[in-house]
């Protein structure tokens, strides 16, 4: 049977606290979540399961944005966001995570055509999952 070890939910951080997380990604001991309510980027350390402590988070971390996926290859963090007020566009942020506490956004791809719903890597491939029901196959930027 599952035990849980450990949460991440202390009632007095409102950033945590019924803000929908949306995706997680876990390299090492760092977690990194994304929330759709607060517009956030959390970066999580879980060195010790039984007490996840947040390192930081960026709230709005691009102005604007709701994450919608999330997806992690060596020092890349792939994050894909509604980039409207309704919906109905995303893009692709890549962010540098060599200082896991301190990403860096490298590179912004803005496409207002359809929504990334999900996102795999490999190799020198992004994967892009639409709405639309297509898969959208890209060379990493």
């Amino acid at each position: 049977n599952p035990i849980i070890q450990g949460r991440m939910n202390d009632p007095r951080d409102s950033n945590y606290v019924n803000n929908y997380t949306r995706n997680i990604v876990v390299f090492g001991n760092t977690a990194y979540i994304t929330n759709w309510n607060s517009k956030l980027l959390g970066i999580i350390d879980v060195t010790d399961k039984n007490n996840p402590i947040e390192k930081t988070n960026y709230k709005g971390i691009i102005e604007n944005a709701i994450p919608t996926s999330m997806a992690l290859e060596g020092d890349a963090l792939y994050i894909s966001y509604l980039t409207d007020p309704v919906g109905l566009f995303t893009s692709l942020a890549v962010f540098n995570i060599q200082e896991p506490a301190k990403p860096k956004l490298r590179i912004e791809l803005n496409e207002n055509t359809f929504r990334i719903t999900d996102i795999e890597v490999n190799d020198n491939f992004l994967f892009l999952a639409l709405d639309t029901g297509d898969v959208l196959i890209m060379k990493k930027p």
